[in-house]
């Protein structure tokens, strides 16, 4: 922000549409939850760049950091 970077900041996002959608966004991990469905997808940004393999079901301790 402003000029002054924070690569370790996580940032927050989200949609109503077409379904409720939030996202918490690190340098290197994604999280998404699906608020509808009740389903998350976590994704390694930097292994994983155009995010094919959601991580959710294989990795429950970096899923239950980045829920926290």
């Amino acid at each position: 922000f402003y000029g002054e970077e924070d690569p370790d900041r996580t940032v927050f996002a989200e949609t109503n549409y077409p379904v409720p959608l939030r996202a918490a966004v690190t340098t290197t991990k994604k999280l998404i939850f699906n608020m509808k469905s009740n389903f998350y997808e976590l994704y390694d940004l930097v292994g994983d760049p155009l995010e094919q393999k959601n991580l959710a079901g294989t990795r429950p301790e970096e899923l239950a950091k980045m829920r926290e």
